[in-house]
């Protein structure tokens, strides 16, 4: 029960912060950005890792034969990869734009690339295990 209220939670919430970024032109500016990065991870680890969880949680383990573990460890690692490092994107931006005074210089495009490359790099490092470099268990 717990669970699907986080799962209802986190759909919810994150939910409503991308509504909000929608509504608000204002709030669309390059940092920000990451914030909705966030949220879709959110709503993806809400949507994908969680029901897993519950699922296994319902069926005490019986349900997961190895392509199903497999697939809940490529979610659940994608999701919080990309979270680590959109937060260490945040971080070094908001450092850079505070302290170095580069405000100016981060542009959407700037941003766009970070965050791809993010994808790029949870995606590929996740699914390594996938292709027989080590495993999930």
């Amino acid at each position: 029960f717990i669970y699907c209220v986080l799962i209802a939670a986190t759909v919810i919430g994150n939910g409503i912060v991308l509504f909000i970024f929608y509504k608000r032109p204002s709030l669309r500016i390059p940092v920000n950005f990451f914030i909705i990065n966030l949220a879709i991870t959110d709503i993806l680890t809400g949507l994908t890792r969680q029901p897993i969880i519950v699922i296994d949680l319902l069926s005490r383990g019986e349900s997961f034969i190895h392509t199903i573990c497999g697939l809940s460890g490529v979610t659940l690692c994608v999701c919080y990869v990309v979270t680590i490092f959109t937060l260490l994107a945040t971080a070094l931006c908001r450092y850079l734009v505070i302290v170095r005074s580069y405000g100016r210089k981060l542009s959407t495009k700037v941003v766009v690339i970070i965050m791809s490359f993010i994808w790029v790099y949870g995606t590929i490092d996740c699914l390594l295990p996938i292709f027989g470099w080590n495993r999930y268990v």
